[in-house]
């Protein structure tokens, strides 16, 4: 084969006749070339646990646990962010991320509303509110869906 372009052409049958012209090249849009694999998440079995955690006298607070929704196994390393919604002043946003069993805790928190955000390199995130009360332990449970589209 040489180095030669290859042109496209088209042909079209007019009044019994054959007549090709060039046609222009094919243009790709680079934003649709991706894909989604859909075969079935193999679990790999891994233990899911909320760790334990004990409130002291008029803070509250959060414990709870993020596994993945395809199989049920617990998300090590997720990282779990807290962010206060009733303070107008600016606070710092307390986080973390998972253990080895999918587990978090936050405690000694004012009481309040807090959203808990949850997200994982490869996971859609997820979102919830949570109002924690004095002397009380509020538990939540994240079930990451696994993103798995590639390209663009």
């Amino acid at each position: 084969m040489n180095n030669q372009s290859i042109q496209l052409v088209s042909c079209a049958l007019i009044a019994s006749t054959l007549s090709c012209s060039p046609r222009p090249d094919p243009k790709v849009d680079v934003m649709s070339i991706g894909w989604c694999d859909t075969t079935p998440i193999k679990p790999f079995g891994l233990p899911v646990a909320i760790p334990p955690v004990s409130t002291k006298a008029g803070v509250g607070a959060i414990a709870g646990s993020v596994v993945q929704l395809e199989t049920g196994d617990a998300m090590r390393d997720a990282t779990v962010t807290l962010t206060v919604i009733d303070e107008t002043k600016s606070q710092s946003q307390p986080w973390g991320l998972t253990d080895a069993k999918g587990g978090f805790a936050f405690d000694s928190l004012a009481p309040g509303r807090y959203q808990v955000k949850a997200r994982r390199l490869g996971s859609f995130m997820d979102t919830l509110t949570v109002h924690v009360t004095a002397n009380e332990v509020d538990t939540v449970r994240f079930r990451l869906p696994t993103n798995r589209c590639y390209g663009y």
